[in-house]
């Protein structure tokens, strides 16, 4: 698990650069075309390892969060949205 916890920046990085890079180069439409979805593709799967660390460690990403912000602007809108 920590070495998901090292490599998720990265890959979300890698994801969004791949995608830069076919909707800007000089390729085929097809090459485009498919290393756009595979940067897609990529980065959901980051999205959904982010999501779960957030909740693996969410001690470790609480104390991320500055003392200064405001808690009701984070946690109020949350509890408004769950299901009742």
């Amino acid at each position: 698990m920590r070495a998901l916890r090292t490599l998720e920046p990265g890959g979300g990085l890698v994801a969004g650069g791949l995608i830069a890079y076919a909707s800007s180069a000089n390729i085929d439409a097809a090459l485009a075309a498919r290393l756009r979805r595979i940067g897609r593709v990529a980065f959901g799967a980051c999205a959904l390892v982010f999501g779960r660390v957030h909740f693996l460690y969410a001690t470790d990403t609480a104390s991320m969060v500055p003392k200064w912000t405001p808690r009701a602007c984070c946690s109020g809108p949350m509890r408004r949205a769950r299901p009742v």
